[in-house]
Protein backbone atom coordinates (compact mmCIF):
# COMPACT_ATOMS: atom_id res chain seq x y z
CA UNK A 1 0.00 0.00 0.00
CA UNK A 2 1.23 3.43 -0.96
CA UNK A 3 2.51 5.83 1.67
CA UNK A 4 2.34 9.46 2.05
CA UNK A 5 6.06 9.50 1.39
CA UNK A 6 5.82 7.04 -1.68
CA UNK A 7 3.28 9.49 -2.95
CA UNK A 8 5.02 12.35 -2.39
CA UNK A 9 8.40 10.67 -4.16
CA UNK A 10 6.33 10.05 -7.18
CA UNK A 11 5.07 13.52 -7.69
CA UNK A 12 8.81 14.46 -7.12
CA UNK A 13 9.80 12.15 -10.38
CA UNK A 14 7.28 13.71 -12.68
CA UNK A 15 7.79 17.04 -15.03
CA UNK A 16 4.76 18.75 -14.12
CA UNK A 17 2.84 20.32 -11.37
CA UNK A 18 0.12 18.03 -9.47
CA UNK A 19 -1.98 18.64 -6.53
CA UNK A 20 -2.49 15.04 -4.40
CA UNK A 21 -5.81 14.05 -3.13
CA UNK A 22 -6.45 11.00 -1.33
CA UNK A 23 -9.78 8.79 -0.60
CA UNK A 24 -8.34 6.65 1.49
CA UNK A 25 -8.31 7.37 5.52
CA UNK A 26 -5.64 8.69 7.22
CA UNK A 27 -3.87 9.63 3.94
CA UNK A 28 -5.05 13.24 4.11
CA UNK A 29 -5.14 15.46 6.99
CA UNK A 30 -8.55 16.60 7.92
CA UNK A 31 -7.89 20.24 7.66
CA UNK A 32 -6.79 19.54 4.17
CA UNK A 33 -9.81 17.68 3.25
CA UNK A 34 -12.04 20.76 4.26
CA UNK A 35 -10.21 23.22 2.01
CA UNK A 36 -10.13 21.05 -1.64
CA UNK A 37 -13.20 22.66 -2.71
CA UNK A 38 -11.76 26.34 -2.21
CA UNK A 39 -7.88 24.66 -3.86
CA UNK A 40 -9.75 23.35 -6.84
CA UNK A 41 -11.69 26.72 -7.53
CA UNK A 42 -8.51 28.70 -7.26
CA UNK A 43 -6.81 26.28 -9.62
CA UNK A 44 -9.37 26.46 -11.83
CA UNK A 45 -9.44 30.11 -11.42
CA UNK A 46 -6.31 30.19 -12.69
CA UNK A 47 -6.70 28.39 -15.78
CA UNK A 48 -8.31 31.86 -17.27
CA UNK A 49 -6.70 35.71 -17.54
CA UNK A 50 -7.11 37.66 -14.84
CA UNK A 51 -10.12 40.54 -15.16
CA UNK A 52 -9.48 43.91 -17.05
CA UNK A 53 -8.15 46.56 -15.14
CA UNK A 54 -10.52 48.55 -17.65
CA UNK A 55 -13.50 46.59 -16.96
CA UNK A 56 -12.77 47.21 -13.21
CA UNK A 57 -12.50 50.72 -13.73
CA UNK A 58 -15.70 50.95 -15.47
CA UNK A 59 -17.82 49.02 -12.84
CA UNK A 60 -16.35 51.72 -10.55
CA UNK A 61 -17.59 54.59 -12.20
CA UNK A 62 -21.08 53.01 -12.93
CA UNK A 63 -21.65 53.21 -9.27
CA UNK A 64 -23.09 56.27 -7.43
CA UNK A 65 -24.60 57.59 -4.43
CA UNK A 66 -28.23 56.72 -3.83
CA UNK A 67 -30.89 57.40 -1.64
CA UNK A 68 -32.59 54.56 0.53
CA UNK A 69 -35.45 52.99 -1.47
CA UNK A 70 -38.31 51.34 0.52
CA UNK A 71 -38.88 47.44 -0.27
CA UNK A 72 -42.68 48.63 -1.23
CA UNK A 73 -41.67 49.82 -4.74
CA UNK A 74 -44.63 52.11 -5.18
CA UNK A 75 -44.70 54.89 -2.48
CA UNK A 76 -47.07 58.06 -2.54
CA UNK A 77 -44.94 60.27 -0.70
CA UNK A 78 -41.56 58.27 -1.70
CA UNK A 79 -38.64 59.05 -3.65
CA UNK A 80 -38.81 56.21 -5.60
CA UNK A 81 -42.30 54.36 -7.75
CA UNK A 82 -42.55 51.47 -9.92
CA UNK A 83 -44.19 52.84 -13.22
CA UNK A 84 -46.73 51.17 -15.09
CA UNK A 85 -46.05 47.93 -17.21
CA UNK A 86 -46.85 49.91 -20.20
CA UNK A 87 -44.83 52.51 -19.17
CA UNK A 88 -41.63 49.93 -18.53
CA UNK A 89 -42.20 48.16 -22.20
CA UNK A 90 -42.34 51.69 -23.90
CA UNK A 91 -38.87 52.71 -22.71
CA UNK A 92 -37.25 49.27 -22.51
CA UNK A 93 -38.61 48.78 -26.30
CA UNK A 94 -36.18 51.94 -27.11
CA UNK A 95 -33.57 50.83 -25.64
CA UNK A 96 -33.68 47.90 -27.88
CA UNK A 97 -35.38 45.00 -25.40
CA UNK A 98 -38.03 42.79 -27.52
CA UNK A 99 -41.13 43.64 -25.60
CA UNK A 100 -44.84 41.49 -26.77
CA UNK A 101 -46.81 43.11 -29.36
CA UNK A 102 -49.59 44.26 -27.73
CA UNK A 103 -51.96 47.95 -26.70
CA UNK A 104 -53.83 48.95 -23.81
CA UNK A 105 -57.47 49.22 -23.29
CA UNK A 106 -59.66 51.00 -21.37
CA UNK A 107 -63.05 48.62 -21.63
CA UNK A 108 -63.91 45.09 -22.56
CA UNK A 109 -64.62 46.20 -25.88
CA UNK A 110 -61.31 47.54 -26.82
CA UNK A 111 -59.42 44.65 -24.98
CA UNK A 112 -61.31 42.60 -27.61
CA UNK A 113 -60.19 45.18 -30.59
CA UNK A 114 -56.67 44.52 -29.45
CA UNK A 115 -56.40 41.09 -29.23
CA UNK A 116 -58.28 40.49 -32.72
CA UNK A 117 -55.99 42.91 -33.98
CA UNK A 118 -52.72 41.09 -32.58
CA UNK A 119 -54.01 37.48 -32.94
CA UNK A 120 -54.54 34.83 -30.51
CA UNK A 121 -53.67 33.00 -27.89
CA UNK A 122 -53.37 36.15 -26.01
CA UNK A 123 -52.82 37.57 -21.92
CA UNK A 124 -54.87 40.06 -20.51
CA UNK A 125 -53.72 41.73 -17.25
CA UNK A 126 -54.19 44.95 -15.67
CA UNK A 127 -51.73 47.96 -15.89
CA UNK A 128 -51.47 51.03 -13.54
CA UNK A 129 -48.00 52.85 -11.89
CA UNK A 130 -46.74 50.24 -8.50
CA UNK A 131 -49.51 47.42 -10.02
CA UNK A 132 -46.50 45.07 -9.85
CA UNK A 133 -47.98 41.72 -8.45
CA UNK A 134 -50.88 41.11 -10.51
CA UNK A 135 -50.67 37.84 -10.23
CA UNK A 136 -51.62 37.90 -6.65
CA UNK A 137 -54.99 39.96 -7.03
CA UNK A 138 -55.92 37.64 -9.30
CA UNK A 139 -55.77 40.05 -12.11
CA UNK A 140 -53.98 38.00 -15.03
CA UNK A 141 -55.69 35.65 -17.41
CA UNK A 142 -52.95 33.73 -19.90
CA UNK A 143 -54.13 31.81 -23.05
CA UNK A 144 -57.19 33.65 -24.07
CA UNK A 145 -58.23 31.78 -27.10
CA UNK A 146 -60.54 33.35 -28.47
CA UNK A 147 -62.96 36.32 -28.40
CA UNK A 148 -65.71 35.29 -26.05
CA UNK A 149 -62.24 34.12 -23.57
CA UNK A 150 -60.89 38.05 -23.67
CA UNK A 151 -64.14 39.54 -22.83
CA UNK A 152 -64.77 37.54 -19.67
CA UNK A 153 -61.54 37.74 -18.62
CA UNK A 154 -61.41 41.73 -19.16
CA UNK A 155 -64.61 42.26 -17.22
CA UNK A 156 -63.61 39.96 -14.19
CA UNK A 157 -60.13 42.14 -13.81
CA UNK A 158 -61.87 45.66 -14.41
CA UNK A 159 -64.47 44.36 -11.80
CA UNK A 160 -61.65 44.05 -8.95
CA UNK A 161 -61.92 45.98 -6.28
CA UNK A 162 -58.08 45.73 -5.30
CA UNK A 163 -57.45 47.72 -8.37
CA UNK A 164 -56.32 51.41 -8.08
CA UNK A 165 -58.41 54.26 -9.57
CA UNK A 166 -57.25 54.93 -13.34
CA UNK A 167 -56.16 50.99 -14.26
CA UNK A 168 -56.46 50.04 -17.36
CA UNK A 169 -56.11 46.58 -19.08
CA UNK A 170 -52.55 45.23 -21.00
CA UNK A 171 -53.42 42.95 -23.72
CA UNK A 172 -50.60 41.09 -25.40
CA UNK A 173 -49.54 38.15 -27.54
CA UNK A 174 -48.81 34.58 -25.46
CA UNK A 175 -45.28 33.60 -26.06
CA UNK A 176 -43.99 30.28 -25.58
CA UNK A 177 -40.23 29.26 -24.42
CA UNK A 178 -38.06 29.28 -21.10
CA UNK A 179 -38.64 31.24 -18.78
CA UNK A 180 -35.44 33.24 -17.69
CA UNK A 181 -34.95 36.26 -14.93
CA UNK A 182 -33.46 39.14 -16.13
CA UNK A 183 -32.86 42.49 -13.52
CA UNK A 184 -30.96 45.02 -13.16
CA UNK A 185 -30.58 46.81 -9.73
CA UNK A 186 -28.44 49.61 -8.02
CA UNK A 187 -29.17 48.21 -4.22
CA UNK A 188 -25.46 46.89 -4.08
CA UNK A 189 -22.02 48.53 -3.15
CA UNK A 190 -21.76 48.97 -7.55
CA UNK A 191 -24.75 48.25 -10.22
CA UNK A 192 -25.12 44.64 -11.01
CA UNK A 193 -27.31 42.14 -13.13
CA UNK A 194 -29.25 39.00 -11.72
CA UNK A 195 -29.89 36.14 -14.40
CA UNK A 196 -31.58 32.80 -13.63
CA UNK A 197 -33.57 30.62 -14.72
CA UNK A 198 -37.40 31.09 -14.11
CA UNK A 199 -40.49 28.78 -13.89
CA UNK A 200 -40.42 25.72 -12.98
CA UNK A 201 -36.16 25.93 -13.54
CA UNK A 202 -36.02 28.44 -10.34
CA UNK A 203 -38.12 25.99 -8.34
CA UNK A 204 -35.71 23.03 -8.57
CA UNK A 205 -32.34 24.83 -8.94
CA UNK A 206 -32.96 28.44 -7.14
CA UNK A 207 -29.71 29.95 -8.49
CA UNK A 208 -28.98 32.81 -10.19
CA UNK A 209 -25.74 34.96 -11.34
CA UNK A 210 -24.82 38.62 -10.42
CA UNK A 211 -22.84 40.06 -12.57
CA UNK A 212 -20.94 43.66 -11.98
CA UNK A 213 -22.35 46.41 -14.93
CA UNK A 214 -21.59 47.64 -16.97
CA UNK A 215 -21.38 44.16 -18.60
CA UNK A 216 -21.75 43.63 -22.40
CA UNK A 217 -22.78 40.56 -24.27
CA UNK A 218 -19.95 38.49 -24.00
CA UNK A 219 -19.68 38.78 -20.17
CA UNK A 220 -23.32 38.59 -19.86
CA UNK A 221 -22.66 34.50 -21.43
CA UNK A 222 -19.63 34.16 -19.14
CA UNK A 223 -21.94 34.32 -16.65
CA UNK A 224 -24.42 33.01 -17.53
CA UNK A 225 -22.27 29.94 -17.87
CA UNK A 226 -22.36 29.49 -14.38
CA UNK A 227 -25.94 29.40 -13.46
CA UNK A 228 -26.99 25.41 -12.99
CA UNK A 229 -28.89 24.33 -15.79
CA UNK A 230 -28.19 26.93 -18.16
CA UNK A 231 -26.91 23.94 -20.49
CA UNK A 232 -31.14 23.80 -21.42
CA UNK A 233 -30.82 26.90 -23.50
CA UNK A 234 -27.62 25.89 -24.52
CA UNK A 235 -29.02 23.02 -26.08
CA UNK A 236 -26.23 20.42 -24.91
CA UNK A 237 -26.65 16.46 -25.82
CA UNK A 238 -28.48 17.36 -28.73
CA UNK A 239 -31.41 19.18 -26.93
CA UNK A 240 -33.13 22.32 -28.84
CA UNK A 241 -31.24 25.53 -28.87
CA UNK A 242 -32.52 28.97 -27.42
CA UNK A 243 -31.41 31.98 -28.64
CA UNK A 244 -28.94 32.83 -26.10
CA UNK A 245 -27.13 35.45 -28.01
CA UNK A 246 -30.41 37.29 -27.93
CA UNK A 247 -30.76 36.94 -24.50
CA UNK A 248 -27.00 37.81 -23.47
CA UNK A 249 -28.11 41.22 -26.01
CA UNK A 250 -31.21 41.97 -24.21
CA UNK A 251 -29.36 41.46 -20.76
CA UNK A 252 -26.50 43.68 -21.51
CA UNK A 253 -29.25 46.00 -22.85
CA UNK A 254 -30.91 46.02 -19.66
CA UNK A 255 -27.63 46.96 -17.56
CA UNK A 256 -27.12 49.55 -20.20
CA UNK A 257 -30.23 51.28 -19.55
CA UNK A 258 -30.02 51.10 -15.36
CA UNK A 259 -27.05 53.20 -15.68
CA UNK A 260 -27.85 55.75 -18.36
CA UNK A 261 -31.04 56.20 -16.96
CA UNK A 262 -30.82 56.39 -13.27
CA UNK A 263 -33.42 53.71 -12.27
CA UNK A 264 -33.22 52.24 -9.18
CA UNK A 265 -34.52 48.58 -10.43
CA UNK A 266 -35.22 46.83 -13.73
CA UNK A 267 -36.78 43.49 -13.45
CA UNK A 268 -37.96 41.56 -16.34
CA UNK A 269 -39.97 38.20 -14.51
CA UNK A 270 -40.12 36.73 -17.04
CA UNK A 271 -38.22 37.14 -19.95
CA UNK A 272 -39.10 34.46 -22.44
CA UNK A 273 -36.43 33.03 -24.87
CA UNK A 274 -37.31 31.03 -27.83
CA UNK A 275 -35.38 29.24 -30.86
CA UNK A 276 -35.39 32.47 -32.41
CA UNK A 277 -36.10 35.45 -29.81
CA UNK A 278 -35.73 37.12 -26.52
CA UNK A 279 -38.74 38.92 -25.45
CA UNK A 280 -39.49 40.43 -22.41
CA UNK A 281 -43.00 39.53 -20.97
CA UNK A 282 -43.04 40.87 -17.90
CA UNK A 283 -41.54 44.53 -16.58
CA UNK A 284 -40.88 46.40 -13.96
CA UNK A 285 -39.03 49.56 -13.71
CA UNK A 286 -38.64 51.55 -10.28
CA UNK A 287 -37.46 55.05 -10.81
CA UNK A 288 -35.51 57.59 -8.83
CA UNK A 289 -36.27 61.65 -8.58
CA UNK A 290 -33.50 61.66 -10.85
CA UNK A 291 -35.04 59.14 -13.78
CA UNK A 292 -34.20 60.52 -17.04
CA UNK A 293 -35.42 57.90 -19.95
CA UNK A 294 -39.37 59.10 -20.72
CA UNK A 295 -41.32 57.68 -23.83
CA UNK A 296 -44.95 57.60 -23.97
CA UNK A 297 -47.04 54.43 -23.68
CA UNK A 298 -49.76 54.23 -26.05
CA UNK A 299 -49.16 51.26 -27.12
CA UNK A 300 -47.28 48.36 -25.07
CA UNK A 301 -45.35 46.89 -27.81
CA UNK A 302 -43.29 47.62 -31.20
Amino acid sequence: MATRAGAVLGVSRTDTSAMLASTMPGQTPDSAVSGLSAAFAAIAALQHPAPSAHRLIDIAAAARPIGVISTDRAQSGGSAISLSEAEAKAILHEAGVRVPVGGLAATVDDAADVAANIGFPVVVKACAPGLDHKSDLGAVAVGLADEAAVRDAAARILALDALPPGACLLVEQLLSGVEVLVSATRTGVVPALVIGLGGVWAEALGEVVVIPLPADAERVREGLHQVRGSAVLRGDRGQRAYAVNALCELASNVGRLLIDSGAALIELNPVIVSSEEAIAADAVIVKQPTFTAGVDADEAGP
